[in-house]
């Protein structure tokens, strides 16, 4: 049964729990290859930001990037 009074998962527990944590990344490594400031990531990470098209379009585009 899914829970109907849950918070929604951030993006950002999803982007460590899933990405970081499981490829070895650290939020530095995942900036420089992203080319993107760091504090984006630490920012999205512990939840203080939003995961916003243009943040989330990098994201996709470098993933690709980095398994090919």
């Amino acid at each position: 049964m899914i829970p109907k009074k849950r918070k929604p998962t951030h993006h950002g527990e999803i982007l460590r729990e899933e990405f970081l944590i499981p490829m070895g990344l650290s939020q530095v490594a995942l900036a420089e290859k992203m080319g993107v400031p760091v504090q984006r990531i630490n920012t999205l990470v512990n939840g203080k930001r939003a995961c916003i098209p243009t943040s989330r379009d990098v994201v996709s585009a470098r993933r690709r990037d980095m398994t090919a």
